[in-house]
Order: structure tokens, then C-alpha cells, then sequence
């Protein structure tokens, strides 16, 4: 098995060779055309990856601006969620009667001492 891969790698360095051999022969241009022009498409891709890279570093910036933006309101309506629920659970354990006037039947203290 292992000789197998050895085989079927040597097959493929040749054949990369016997390639690469033939691209030289029937190349277009001349090798210092062949330069400039690996050179010139270096440079371009290099300038593209710096672009890429400065978009990124200002989409990232953007995206932390908008979390922190976002945590702050998550912030306030968390605070504003929990004083509602103390104020409503205050309420709900003050008794009934504590928050109405007292009356009798309907009539309340009032009305009764009016006619005392």
C-alpha cells in the first residue's frame, strides 16, 4: 500500500515537471515579460488584500459600536423590567383594604360621621 502511494507520487512529480517543462517552451512571452507581469498581478493582489482588510477593520469597528449601542438599551430595559416587577409585587402584598377607604356597605366613614 505504502509502495503504491510512492508510486502514484512520483507519477505526479513527473507529470508536474514533464508541465511545467512544456508551459516554459510554449510560454507567450518572453521571461522578462513573464516577470513583470507576475510581478505586476502581485502587487495588484496585494493592494486588494489590503482594501479587504481595511473594509473588515471598518465593519468590525461599526459592529462593535452597534453591540455596545445595543447593550445599553438591553441595559435600561432590564432596569426598566425589574423596578416594574418590584413595584407591582410591592402592590400585590399591600392588602386590599389598606388601599381603599374603609367603608360600611357602601356608605364610608365620611357619610357616617356626617350624621354623628
Amino acid at each position: 500500500m505504502a509502495q503504491n502511494i510512492i508510486r502514484t507520487g512520483n507519477y505526479f512529480l513527473l507529470g508536474l515537471g514533464i508541465g511545467s517543462l512544456i508551459g516554459v517552451l510554449y510560454a507567450p512571452k518572453s521571461g522578462a515579460e513573464t516577470r513583470e507581469y507576475i510581478a505586476k498581478k502581485t502587487r495588484e493582489g496585494n493592494e486588494l488584500a489590503r482594501k479587504k482588510v481595511r473594509e473588515l477593520r471598518d465593519r468590525a469597528e461599526l459592529g462593535k459600536k452597534i453591540i455596545a449601542q445595543t447593550e445599553v438599551r438591553i441595559a435600561a430595559a432590564i432596569d426598566a423590567g425589574i423596578y416594574t416587577y418590584n413595584r407591582e409585587k410591592s402592590k400585590a402584598q399591600t392588602p386590599d383594604f389598606a388601599l381603599r377607604r374603609p367603608s360600611l356597605h357602601g356608605l364610608t366613614l365620611d357619610s357616617v360621621f356626617r350624621f354623628i
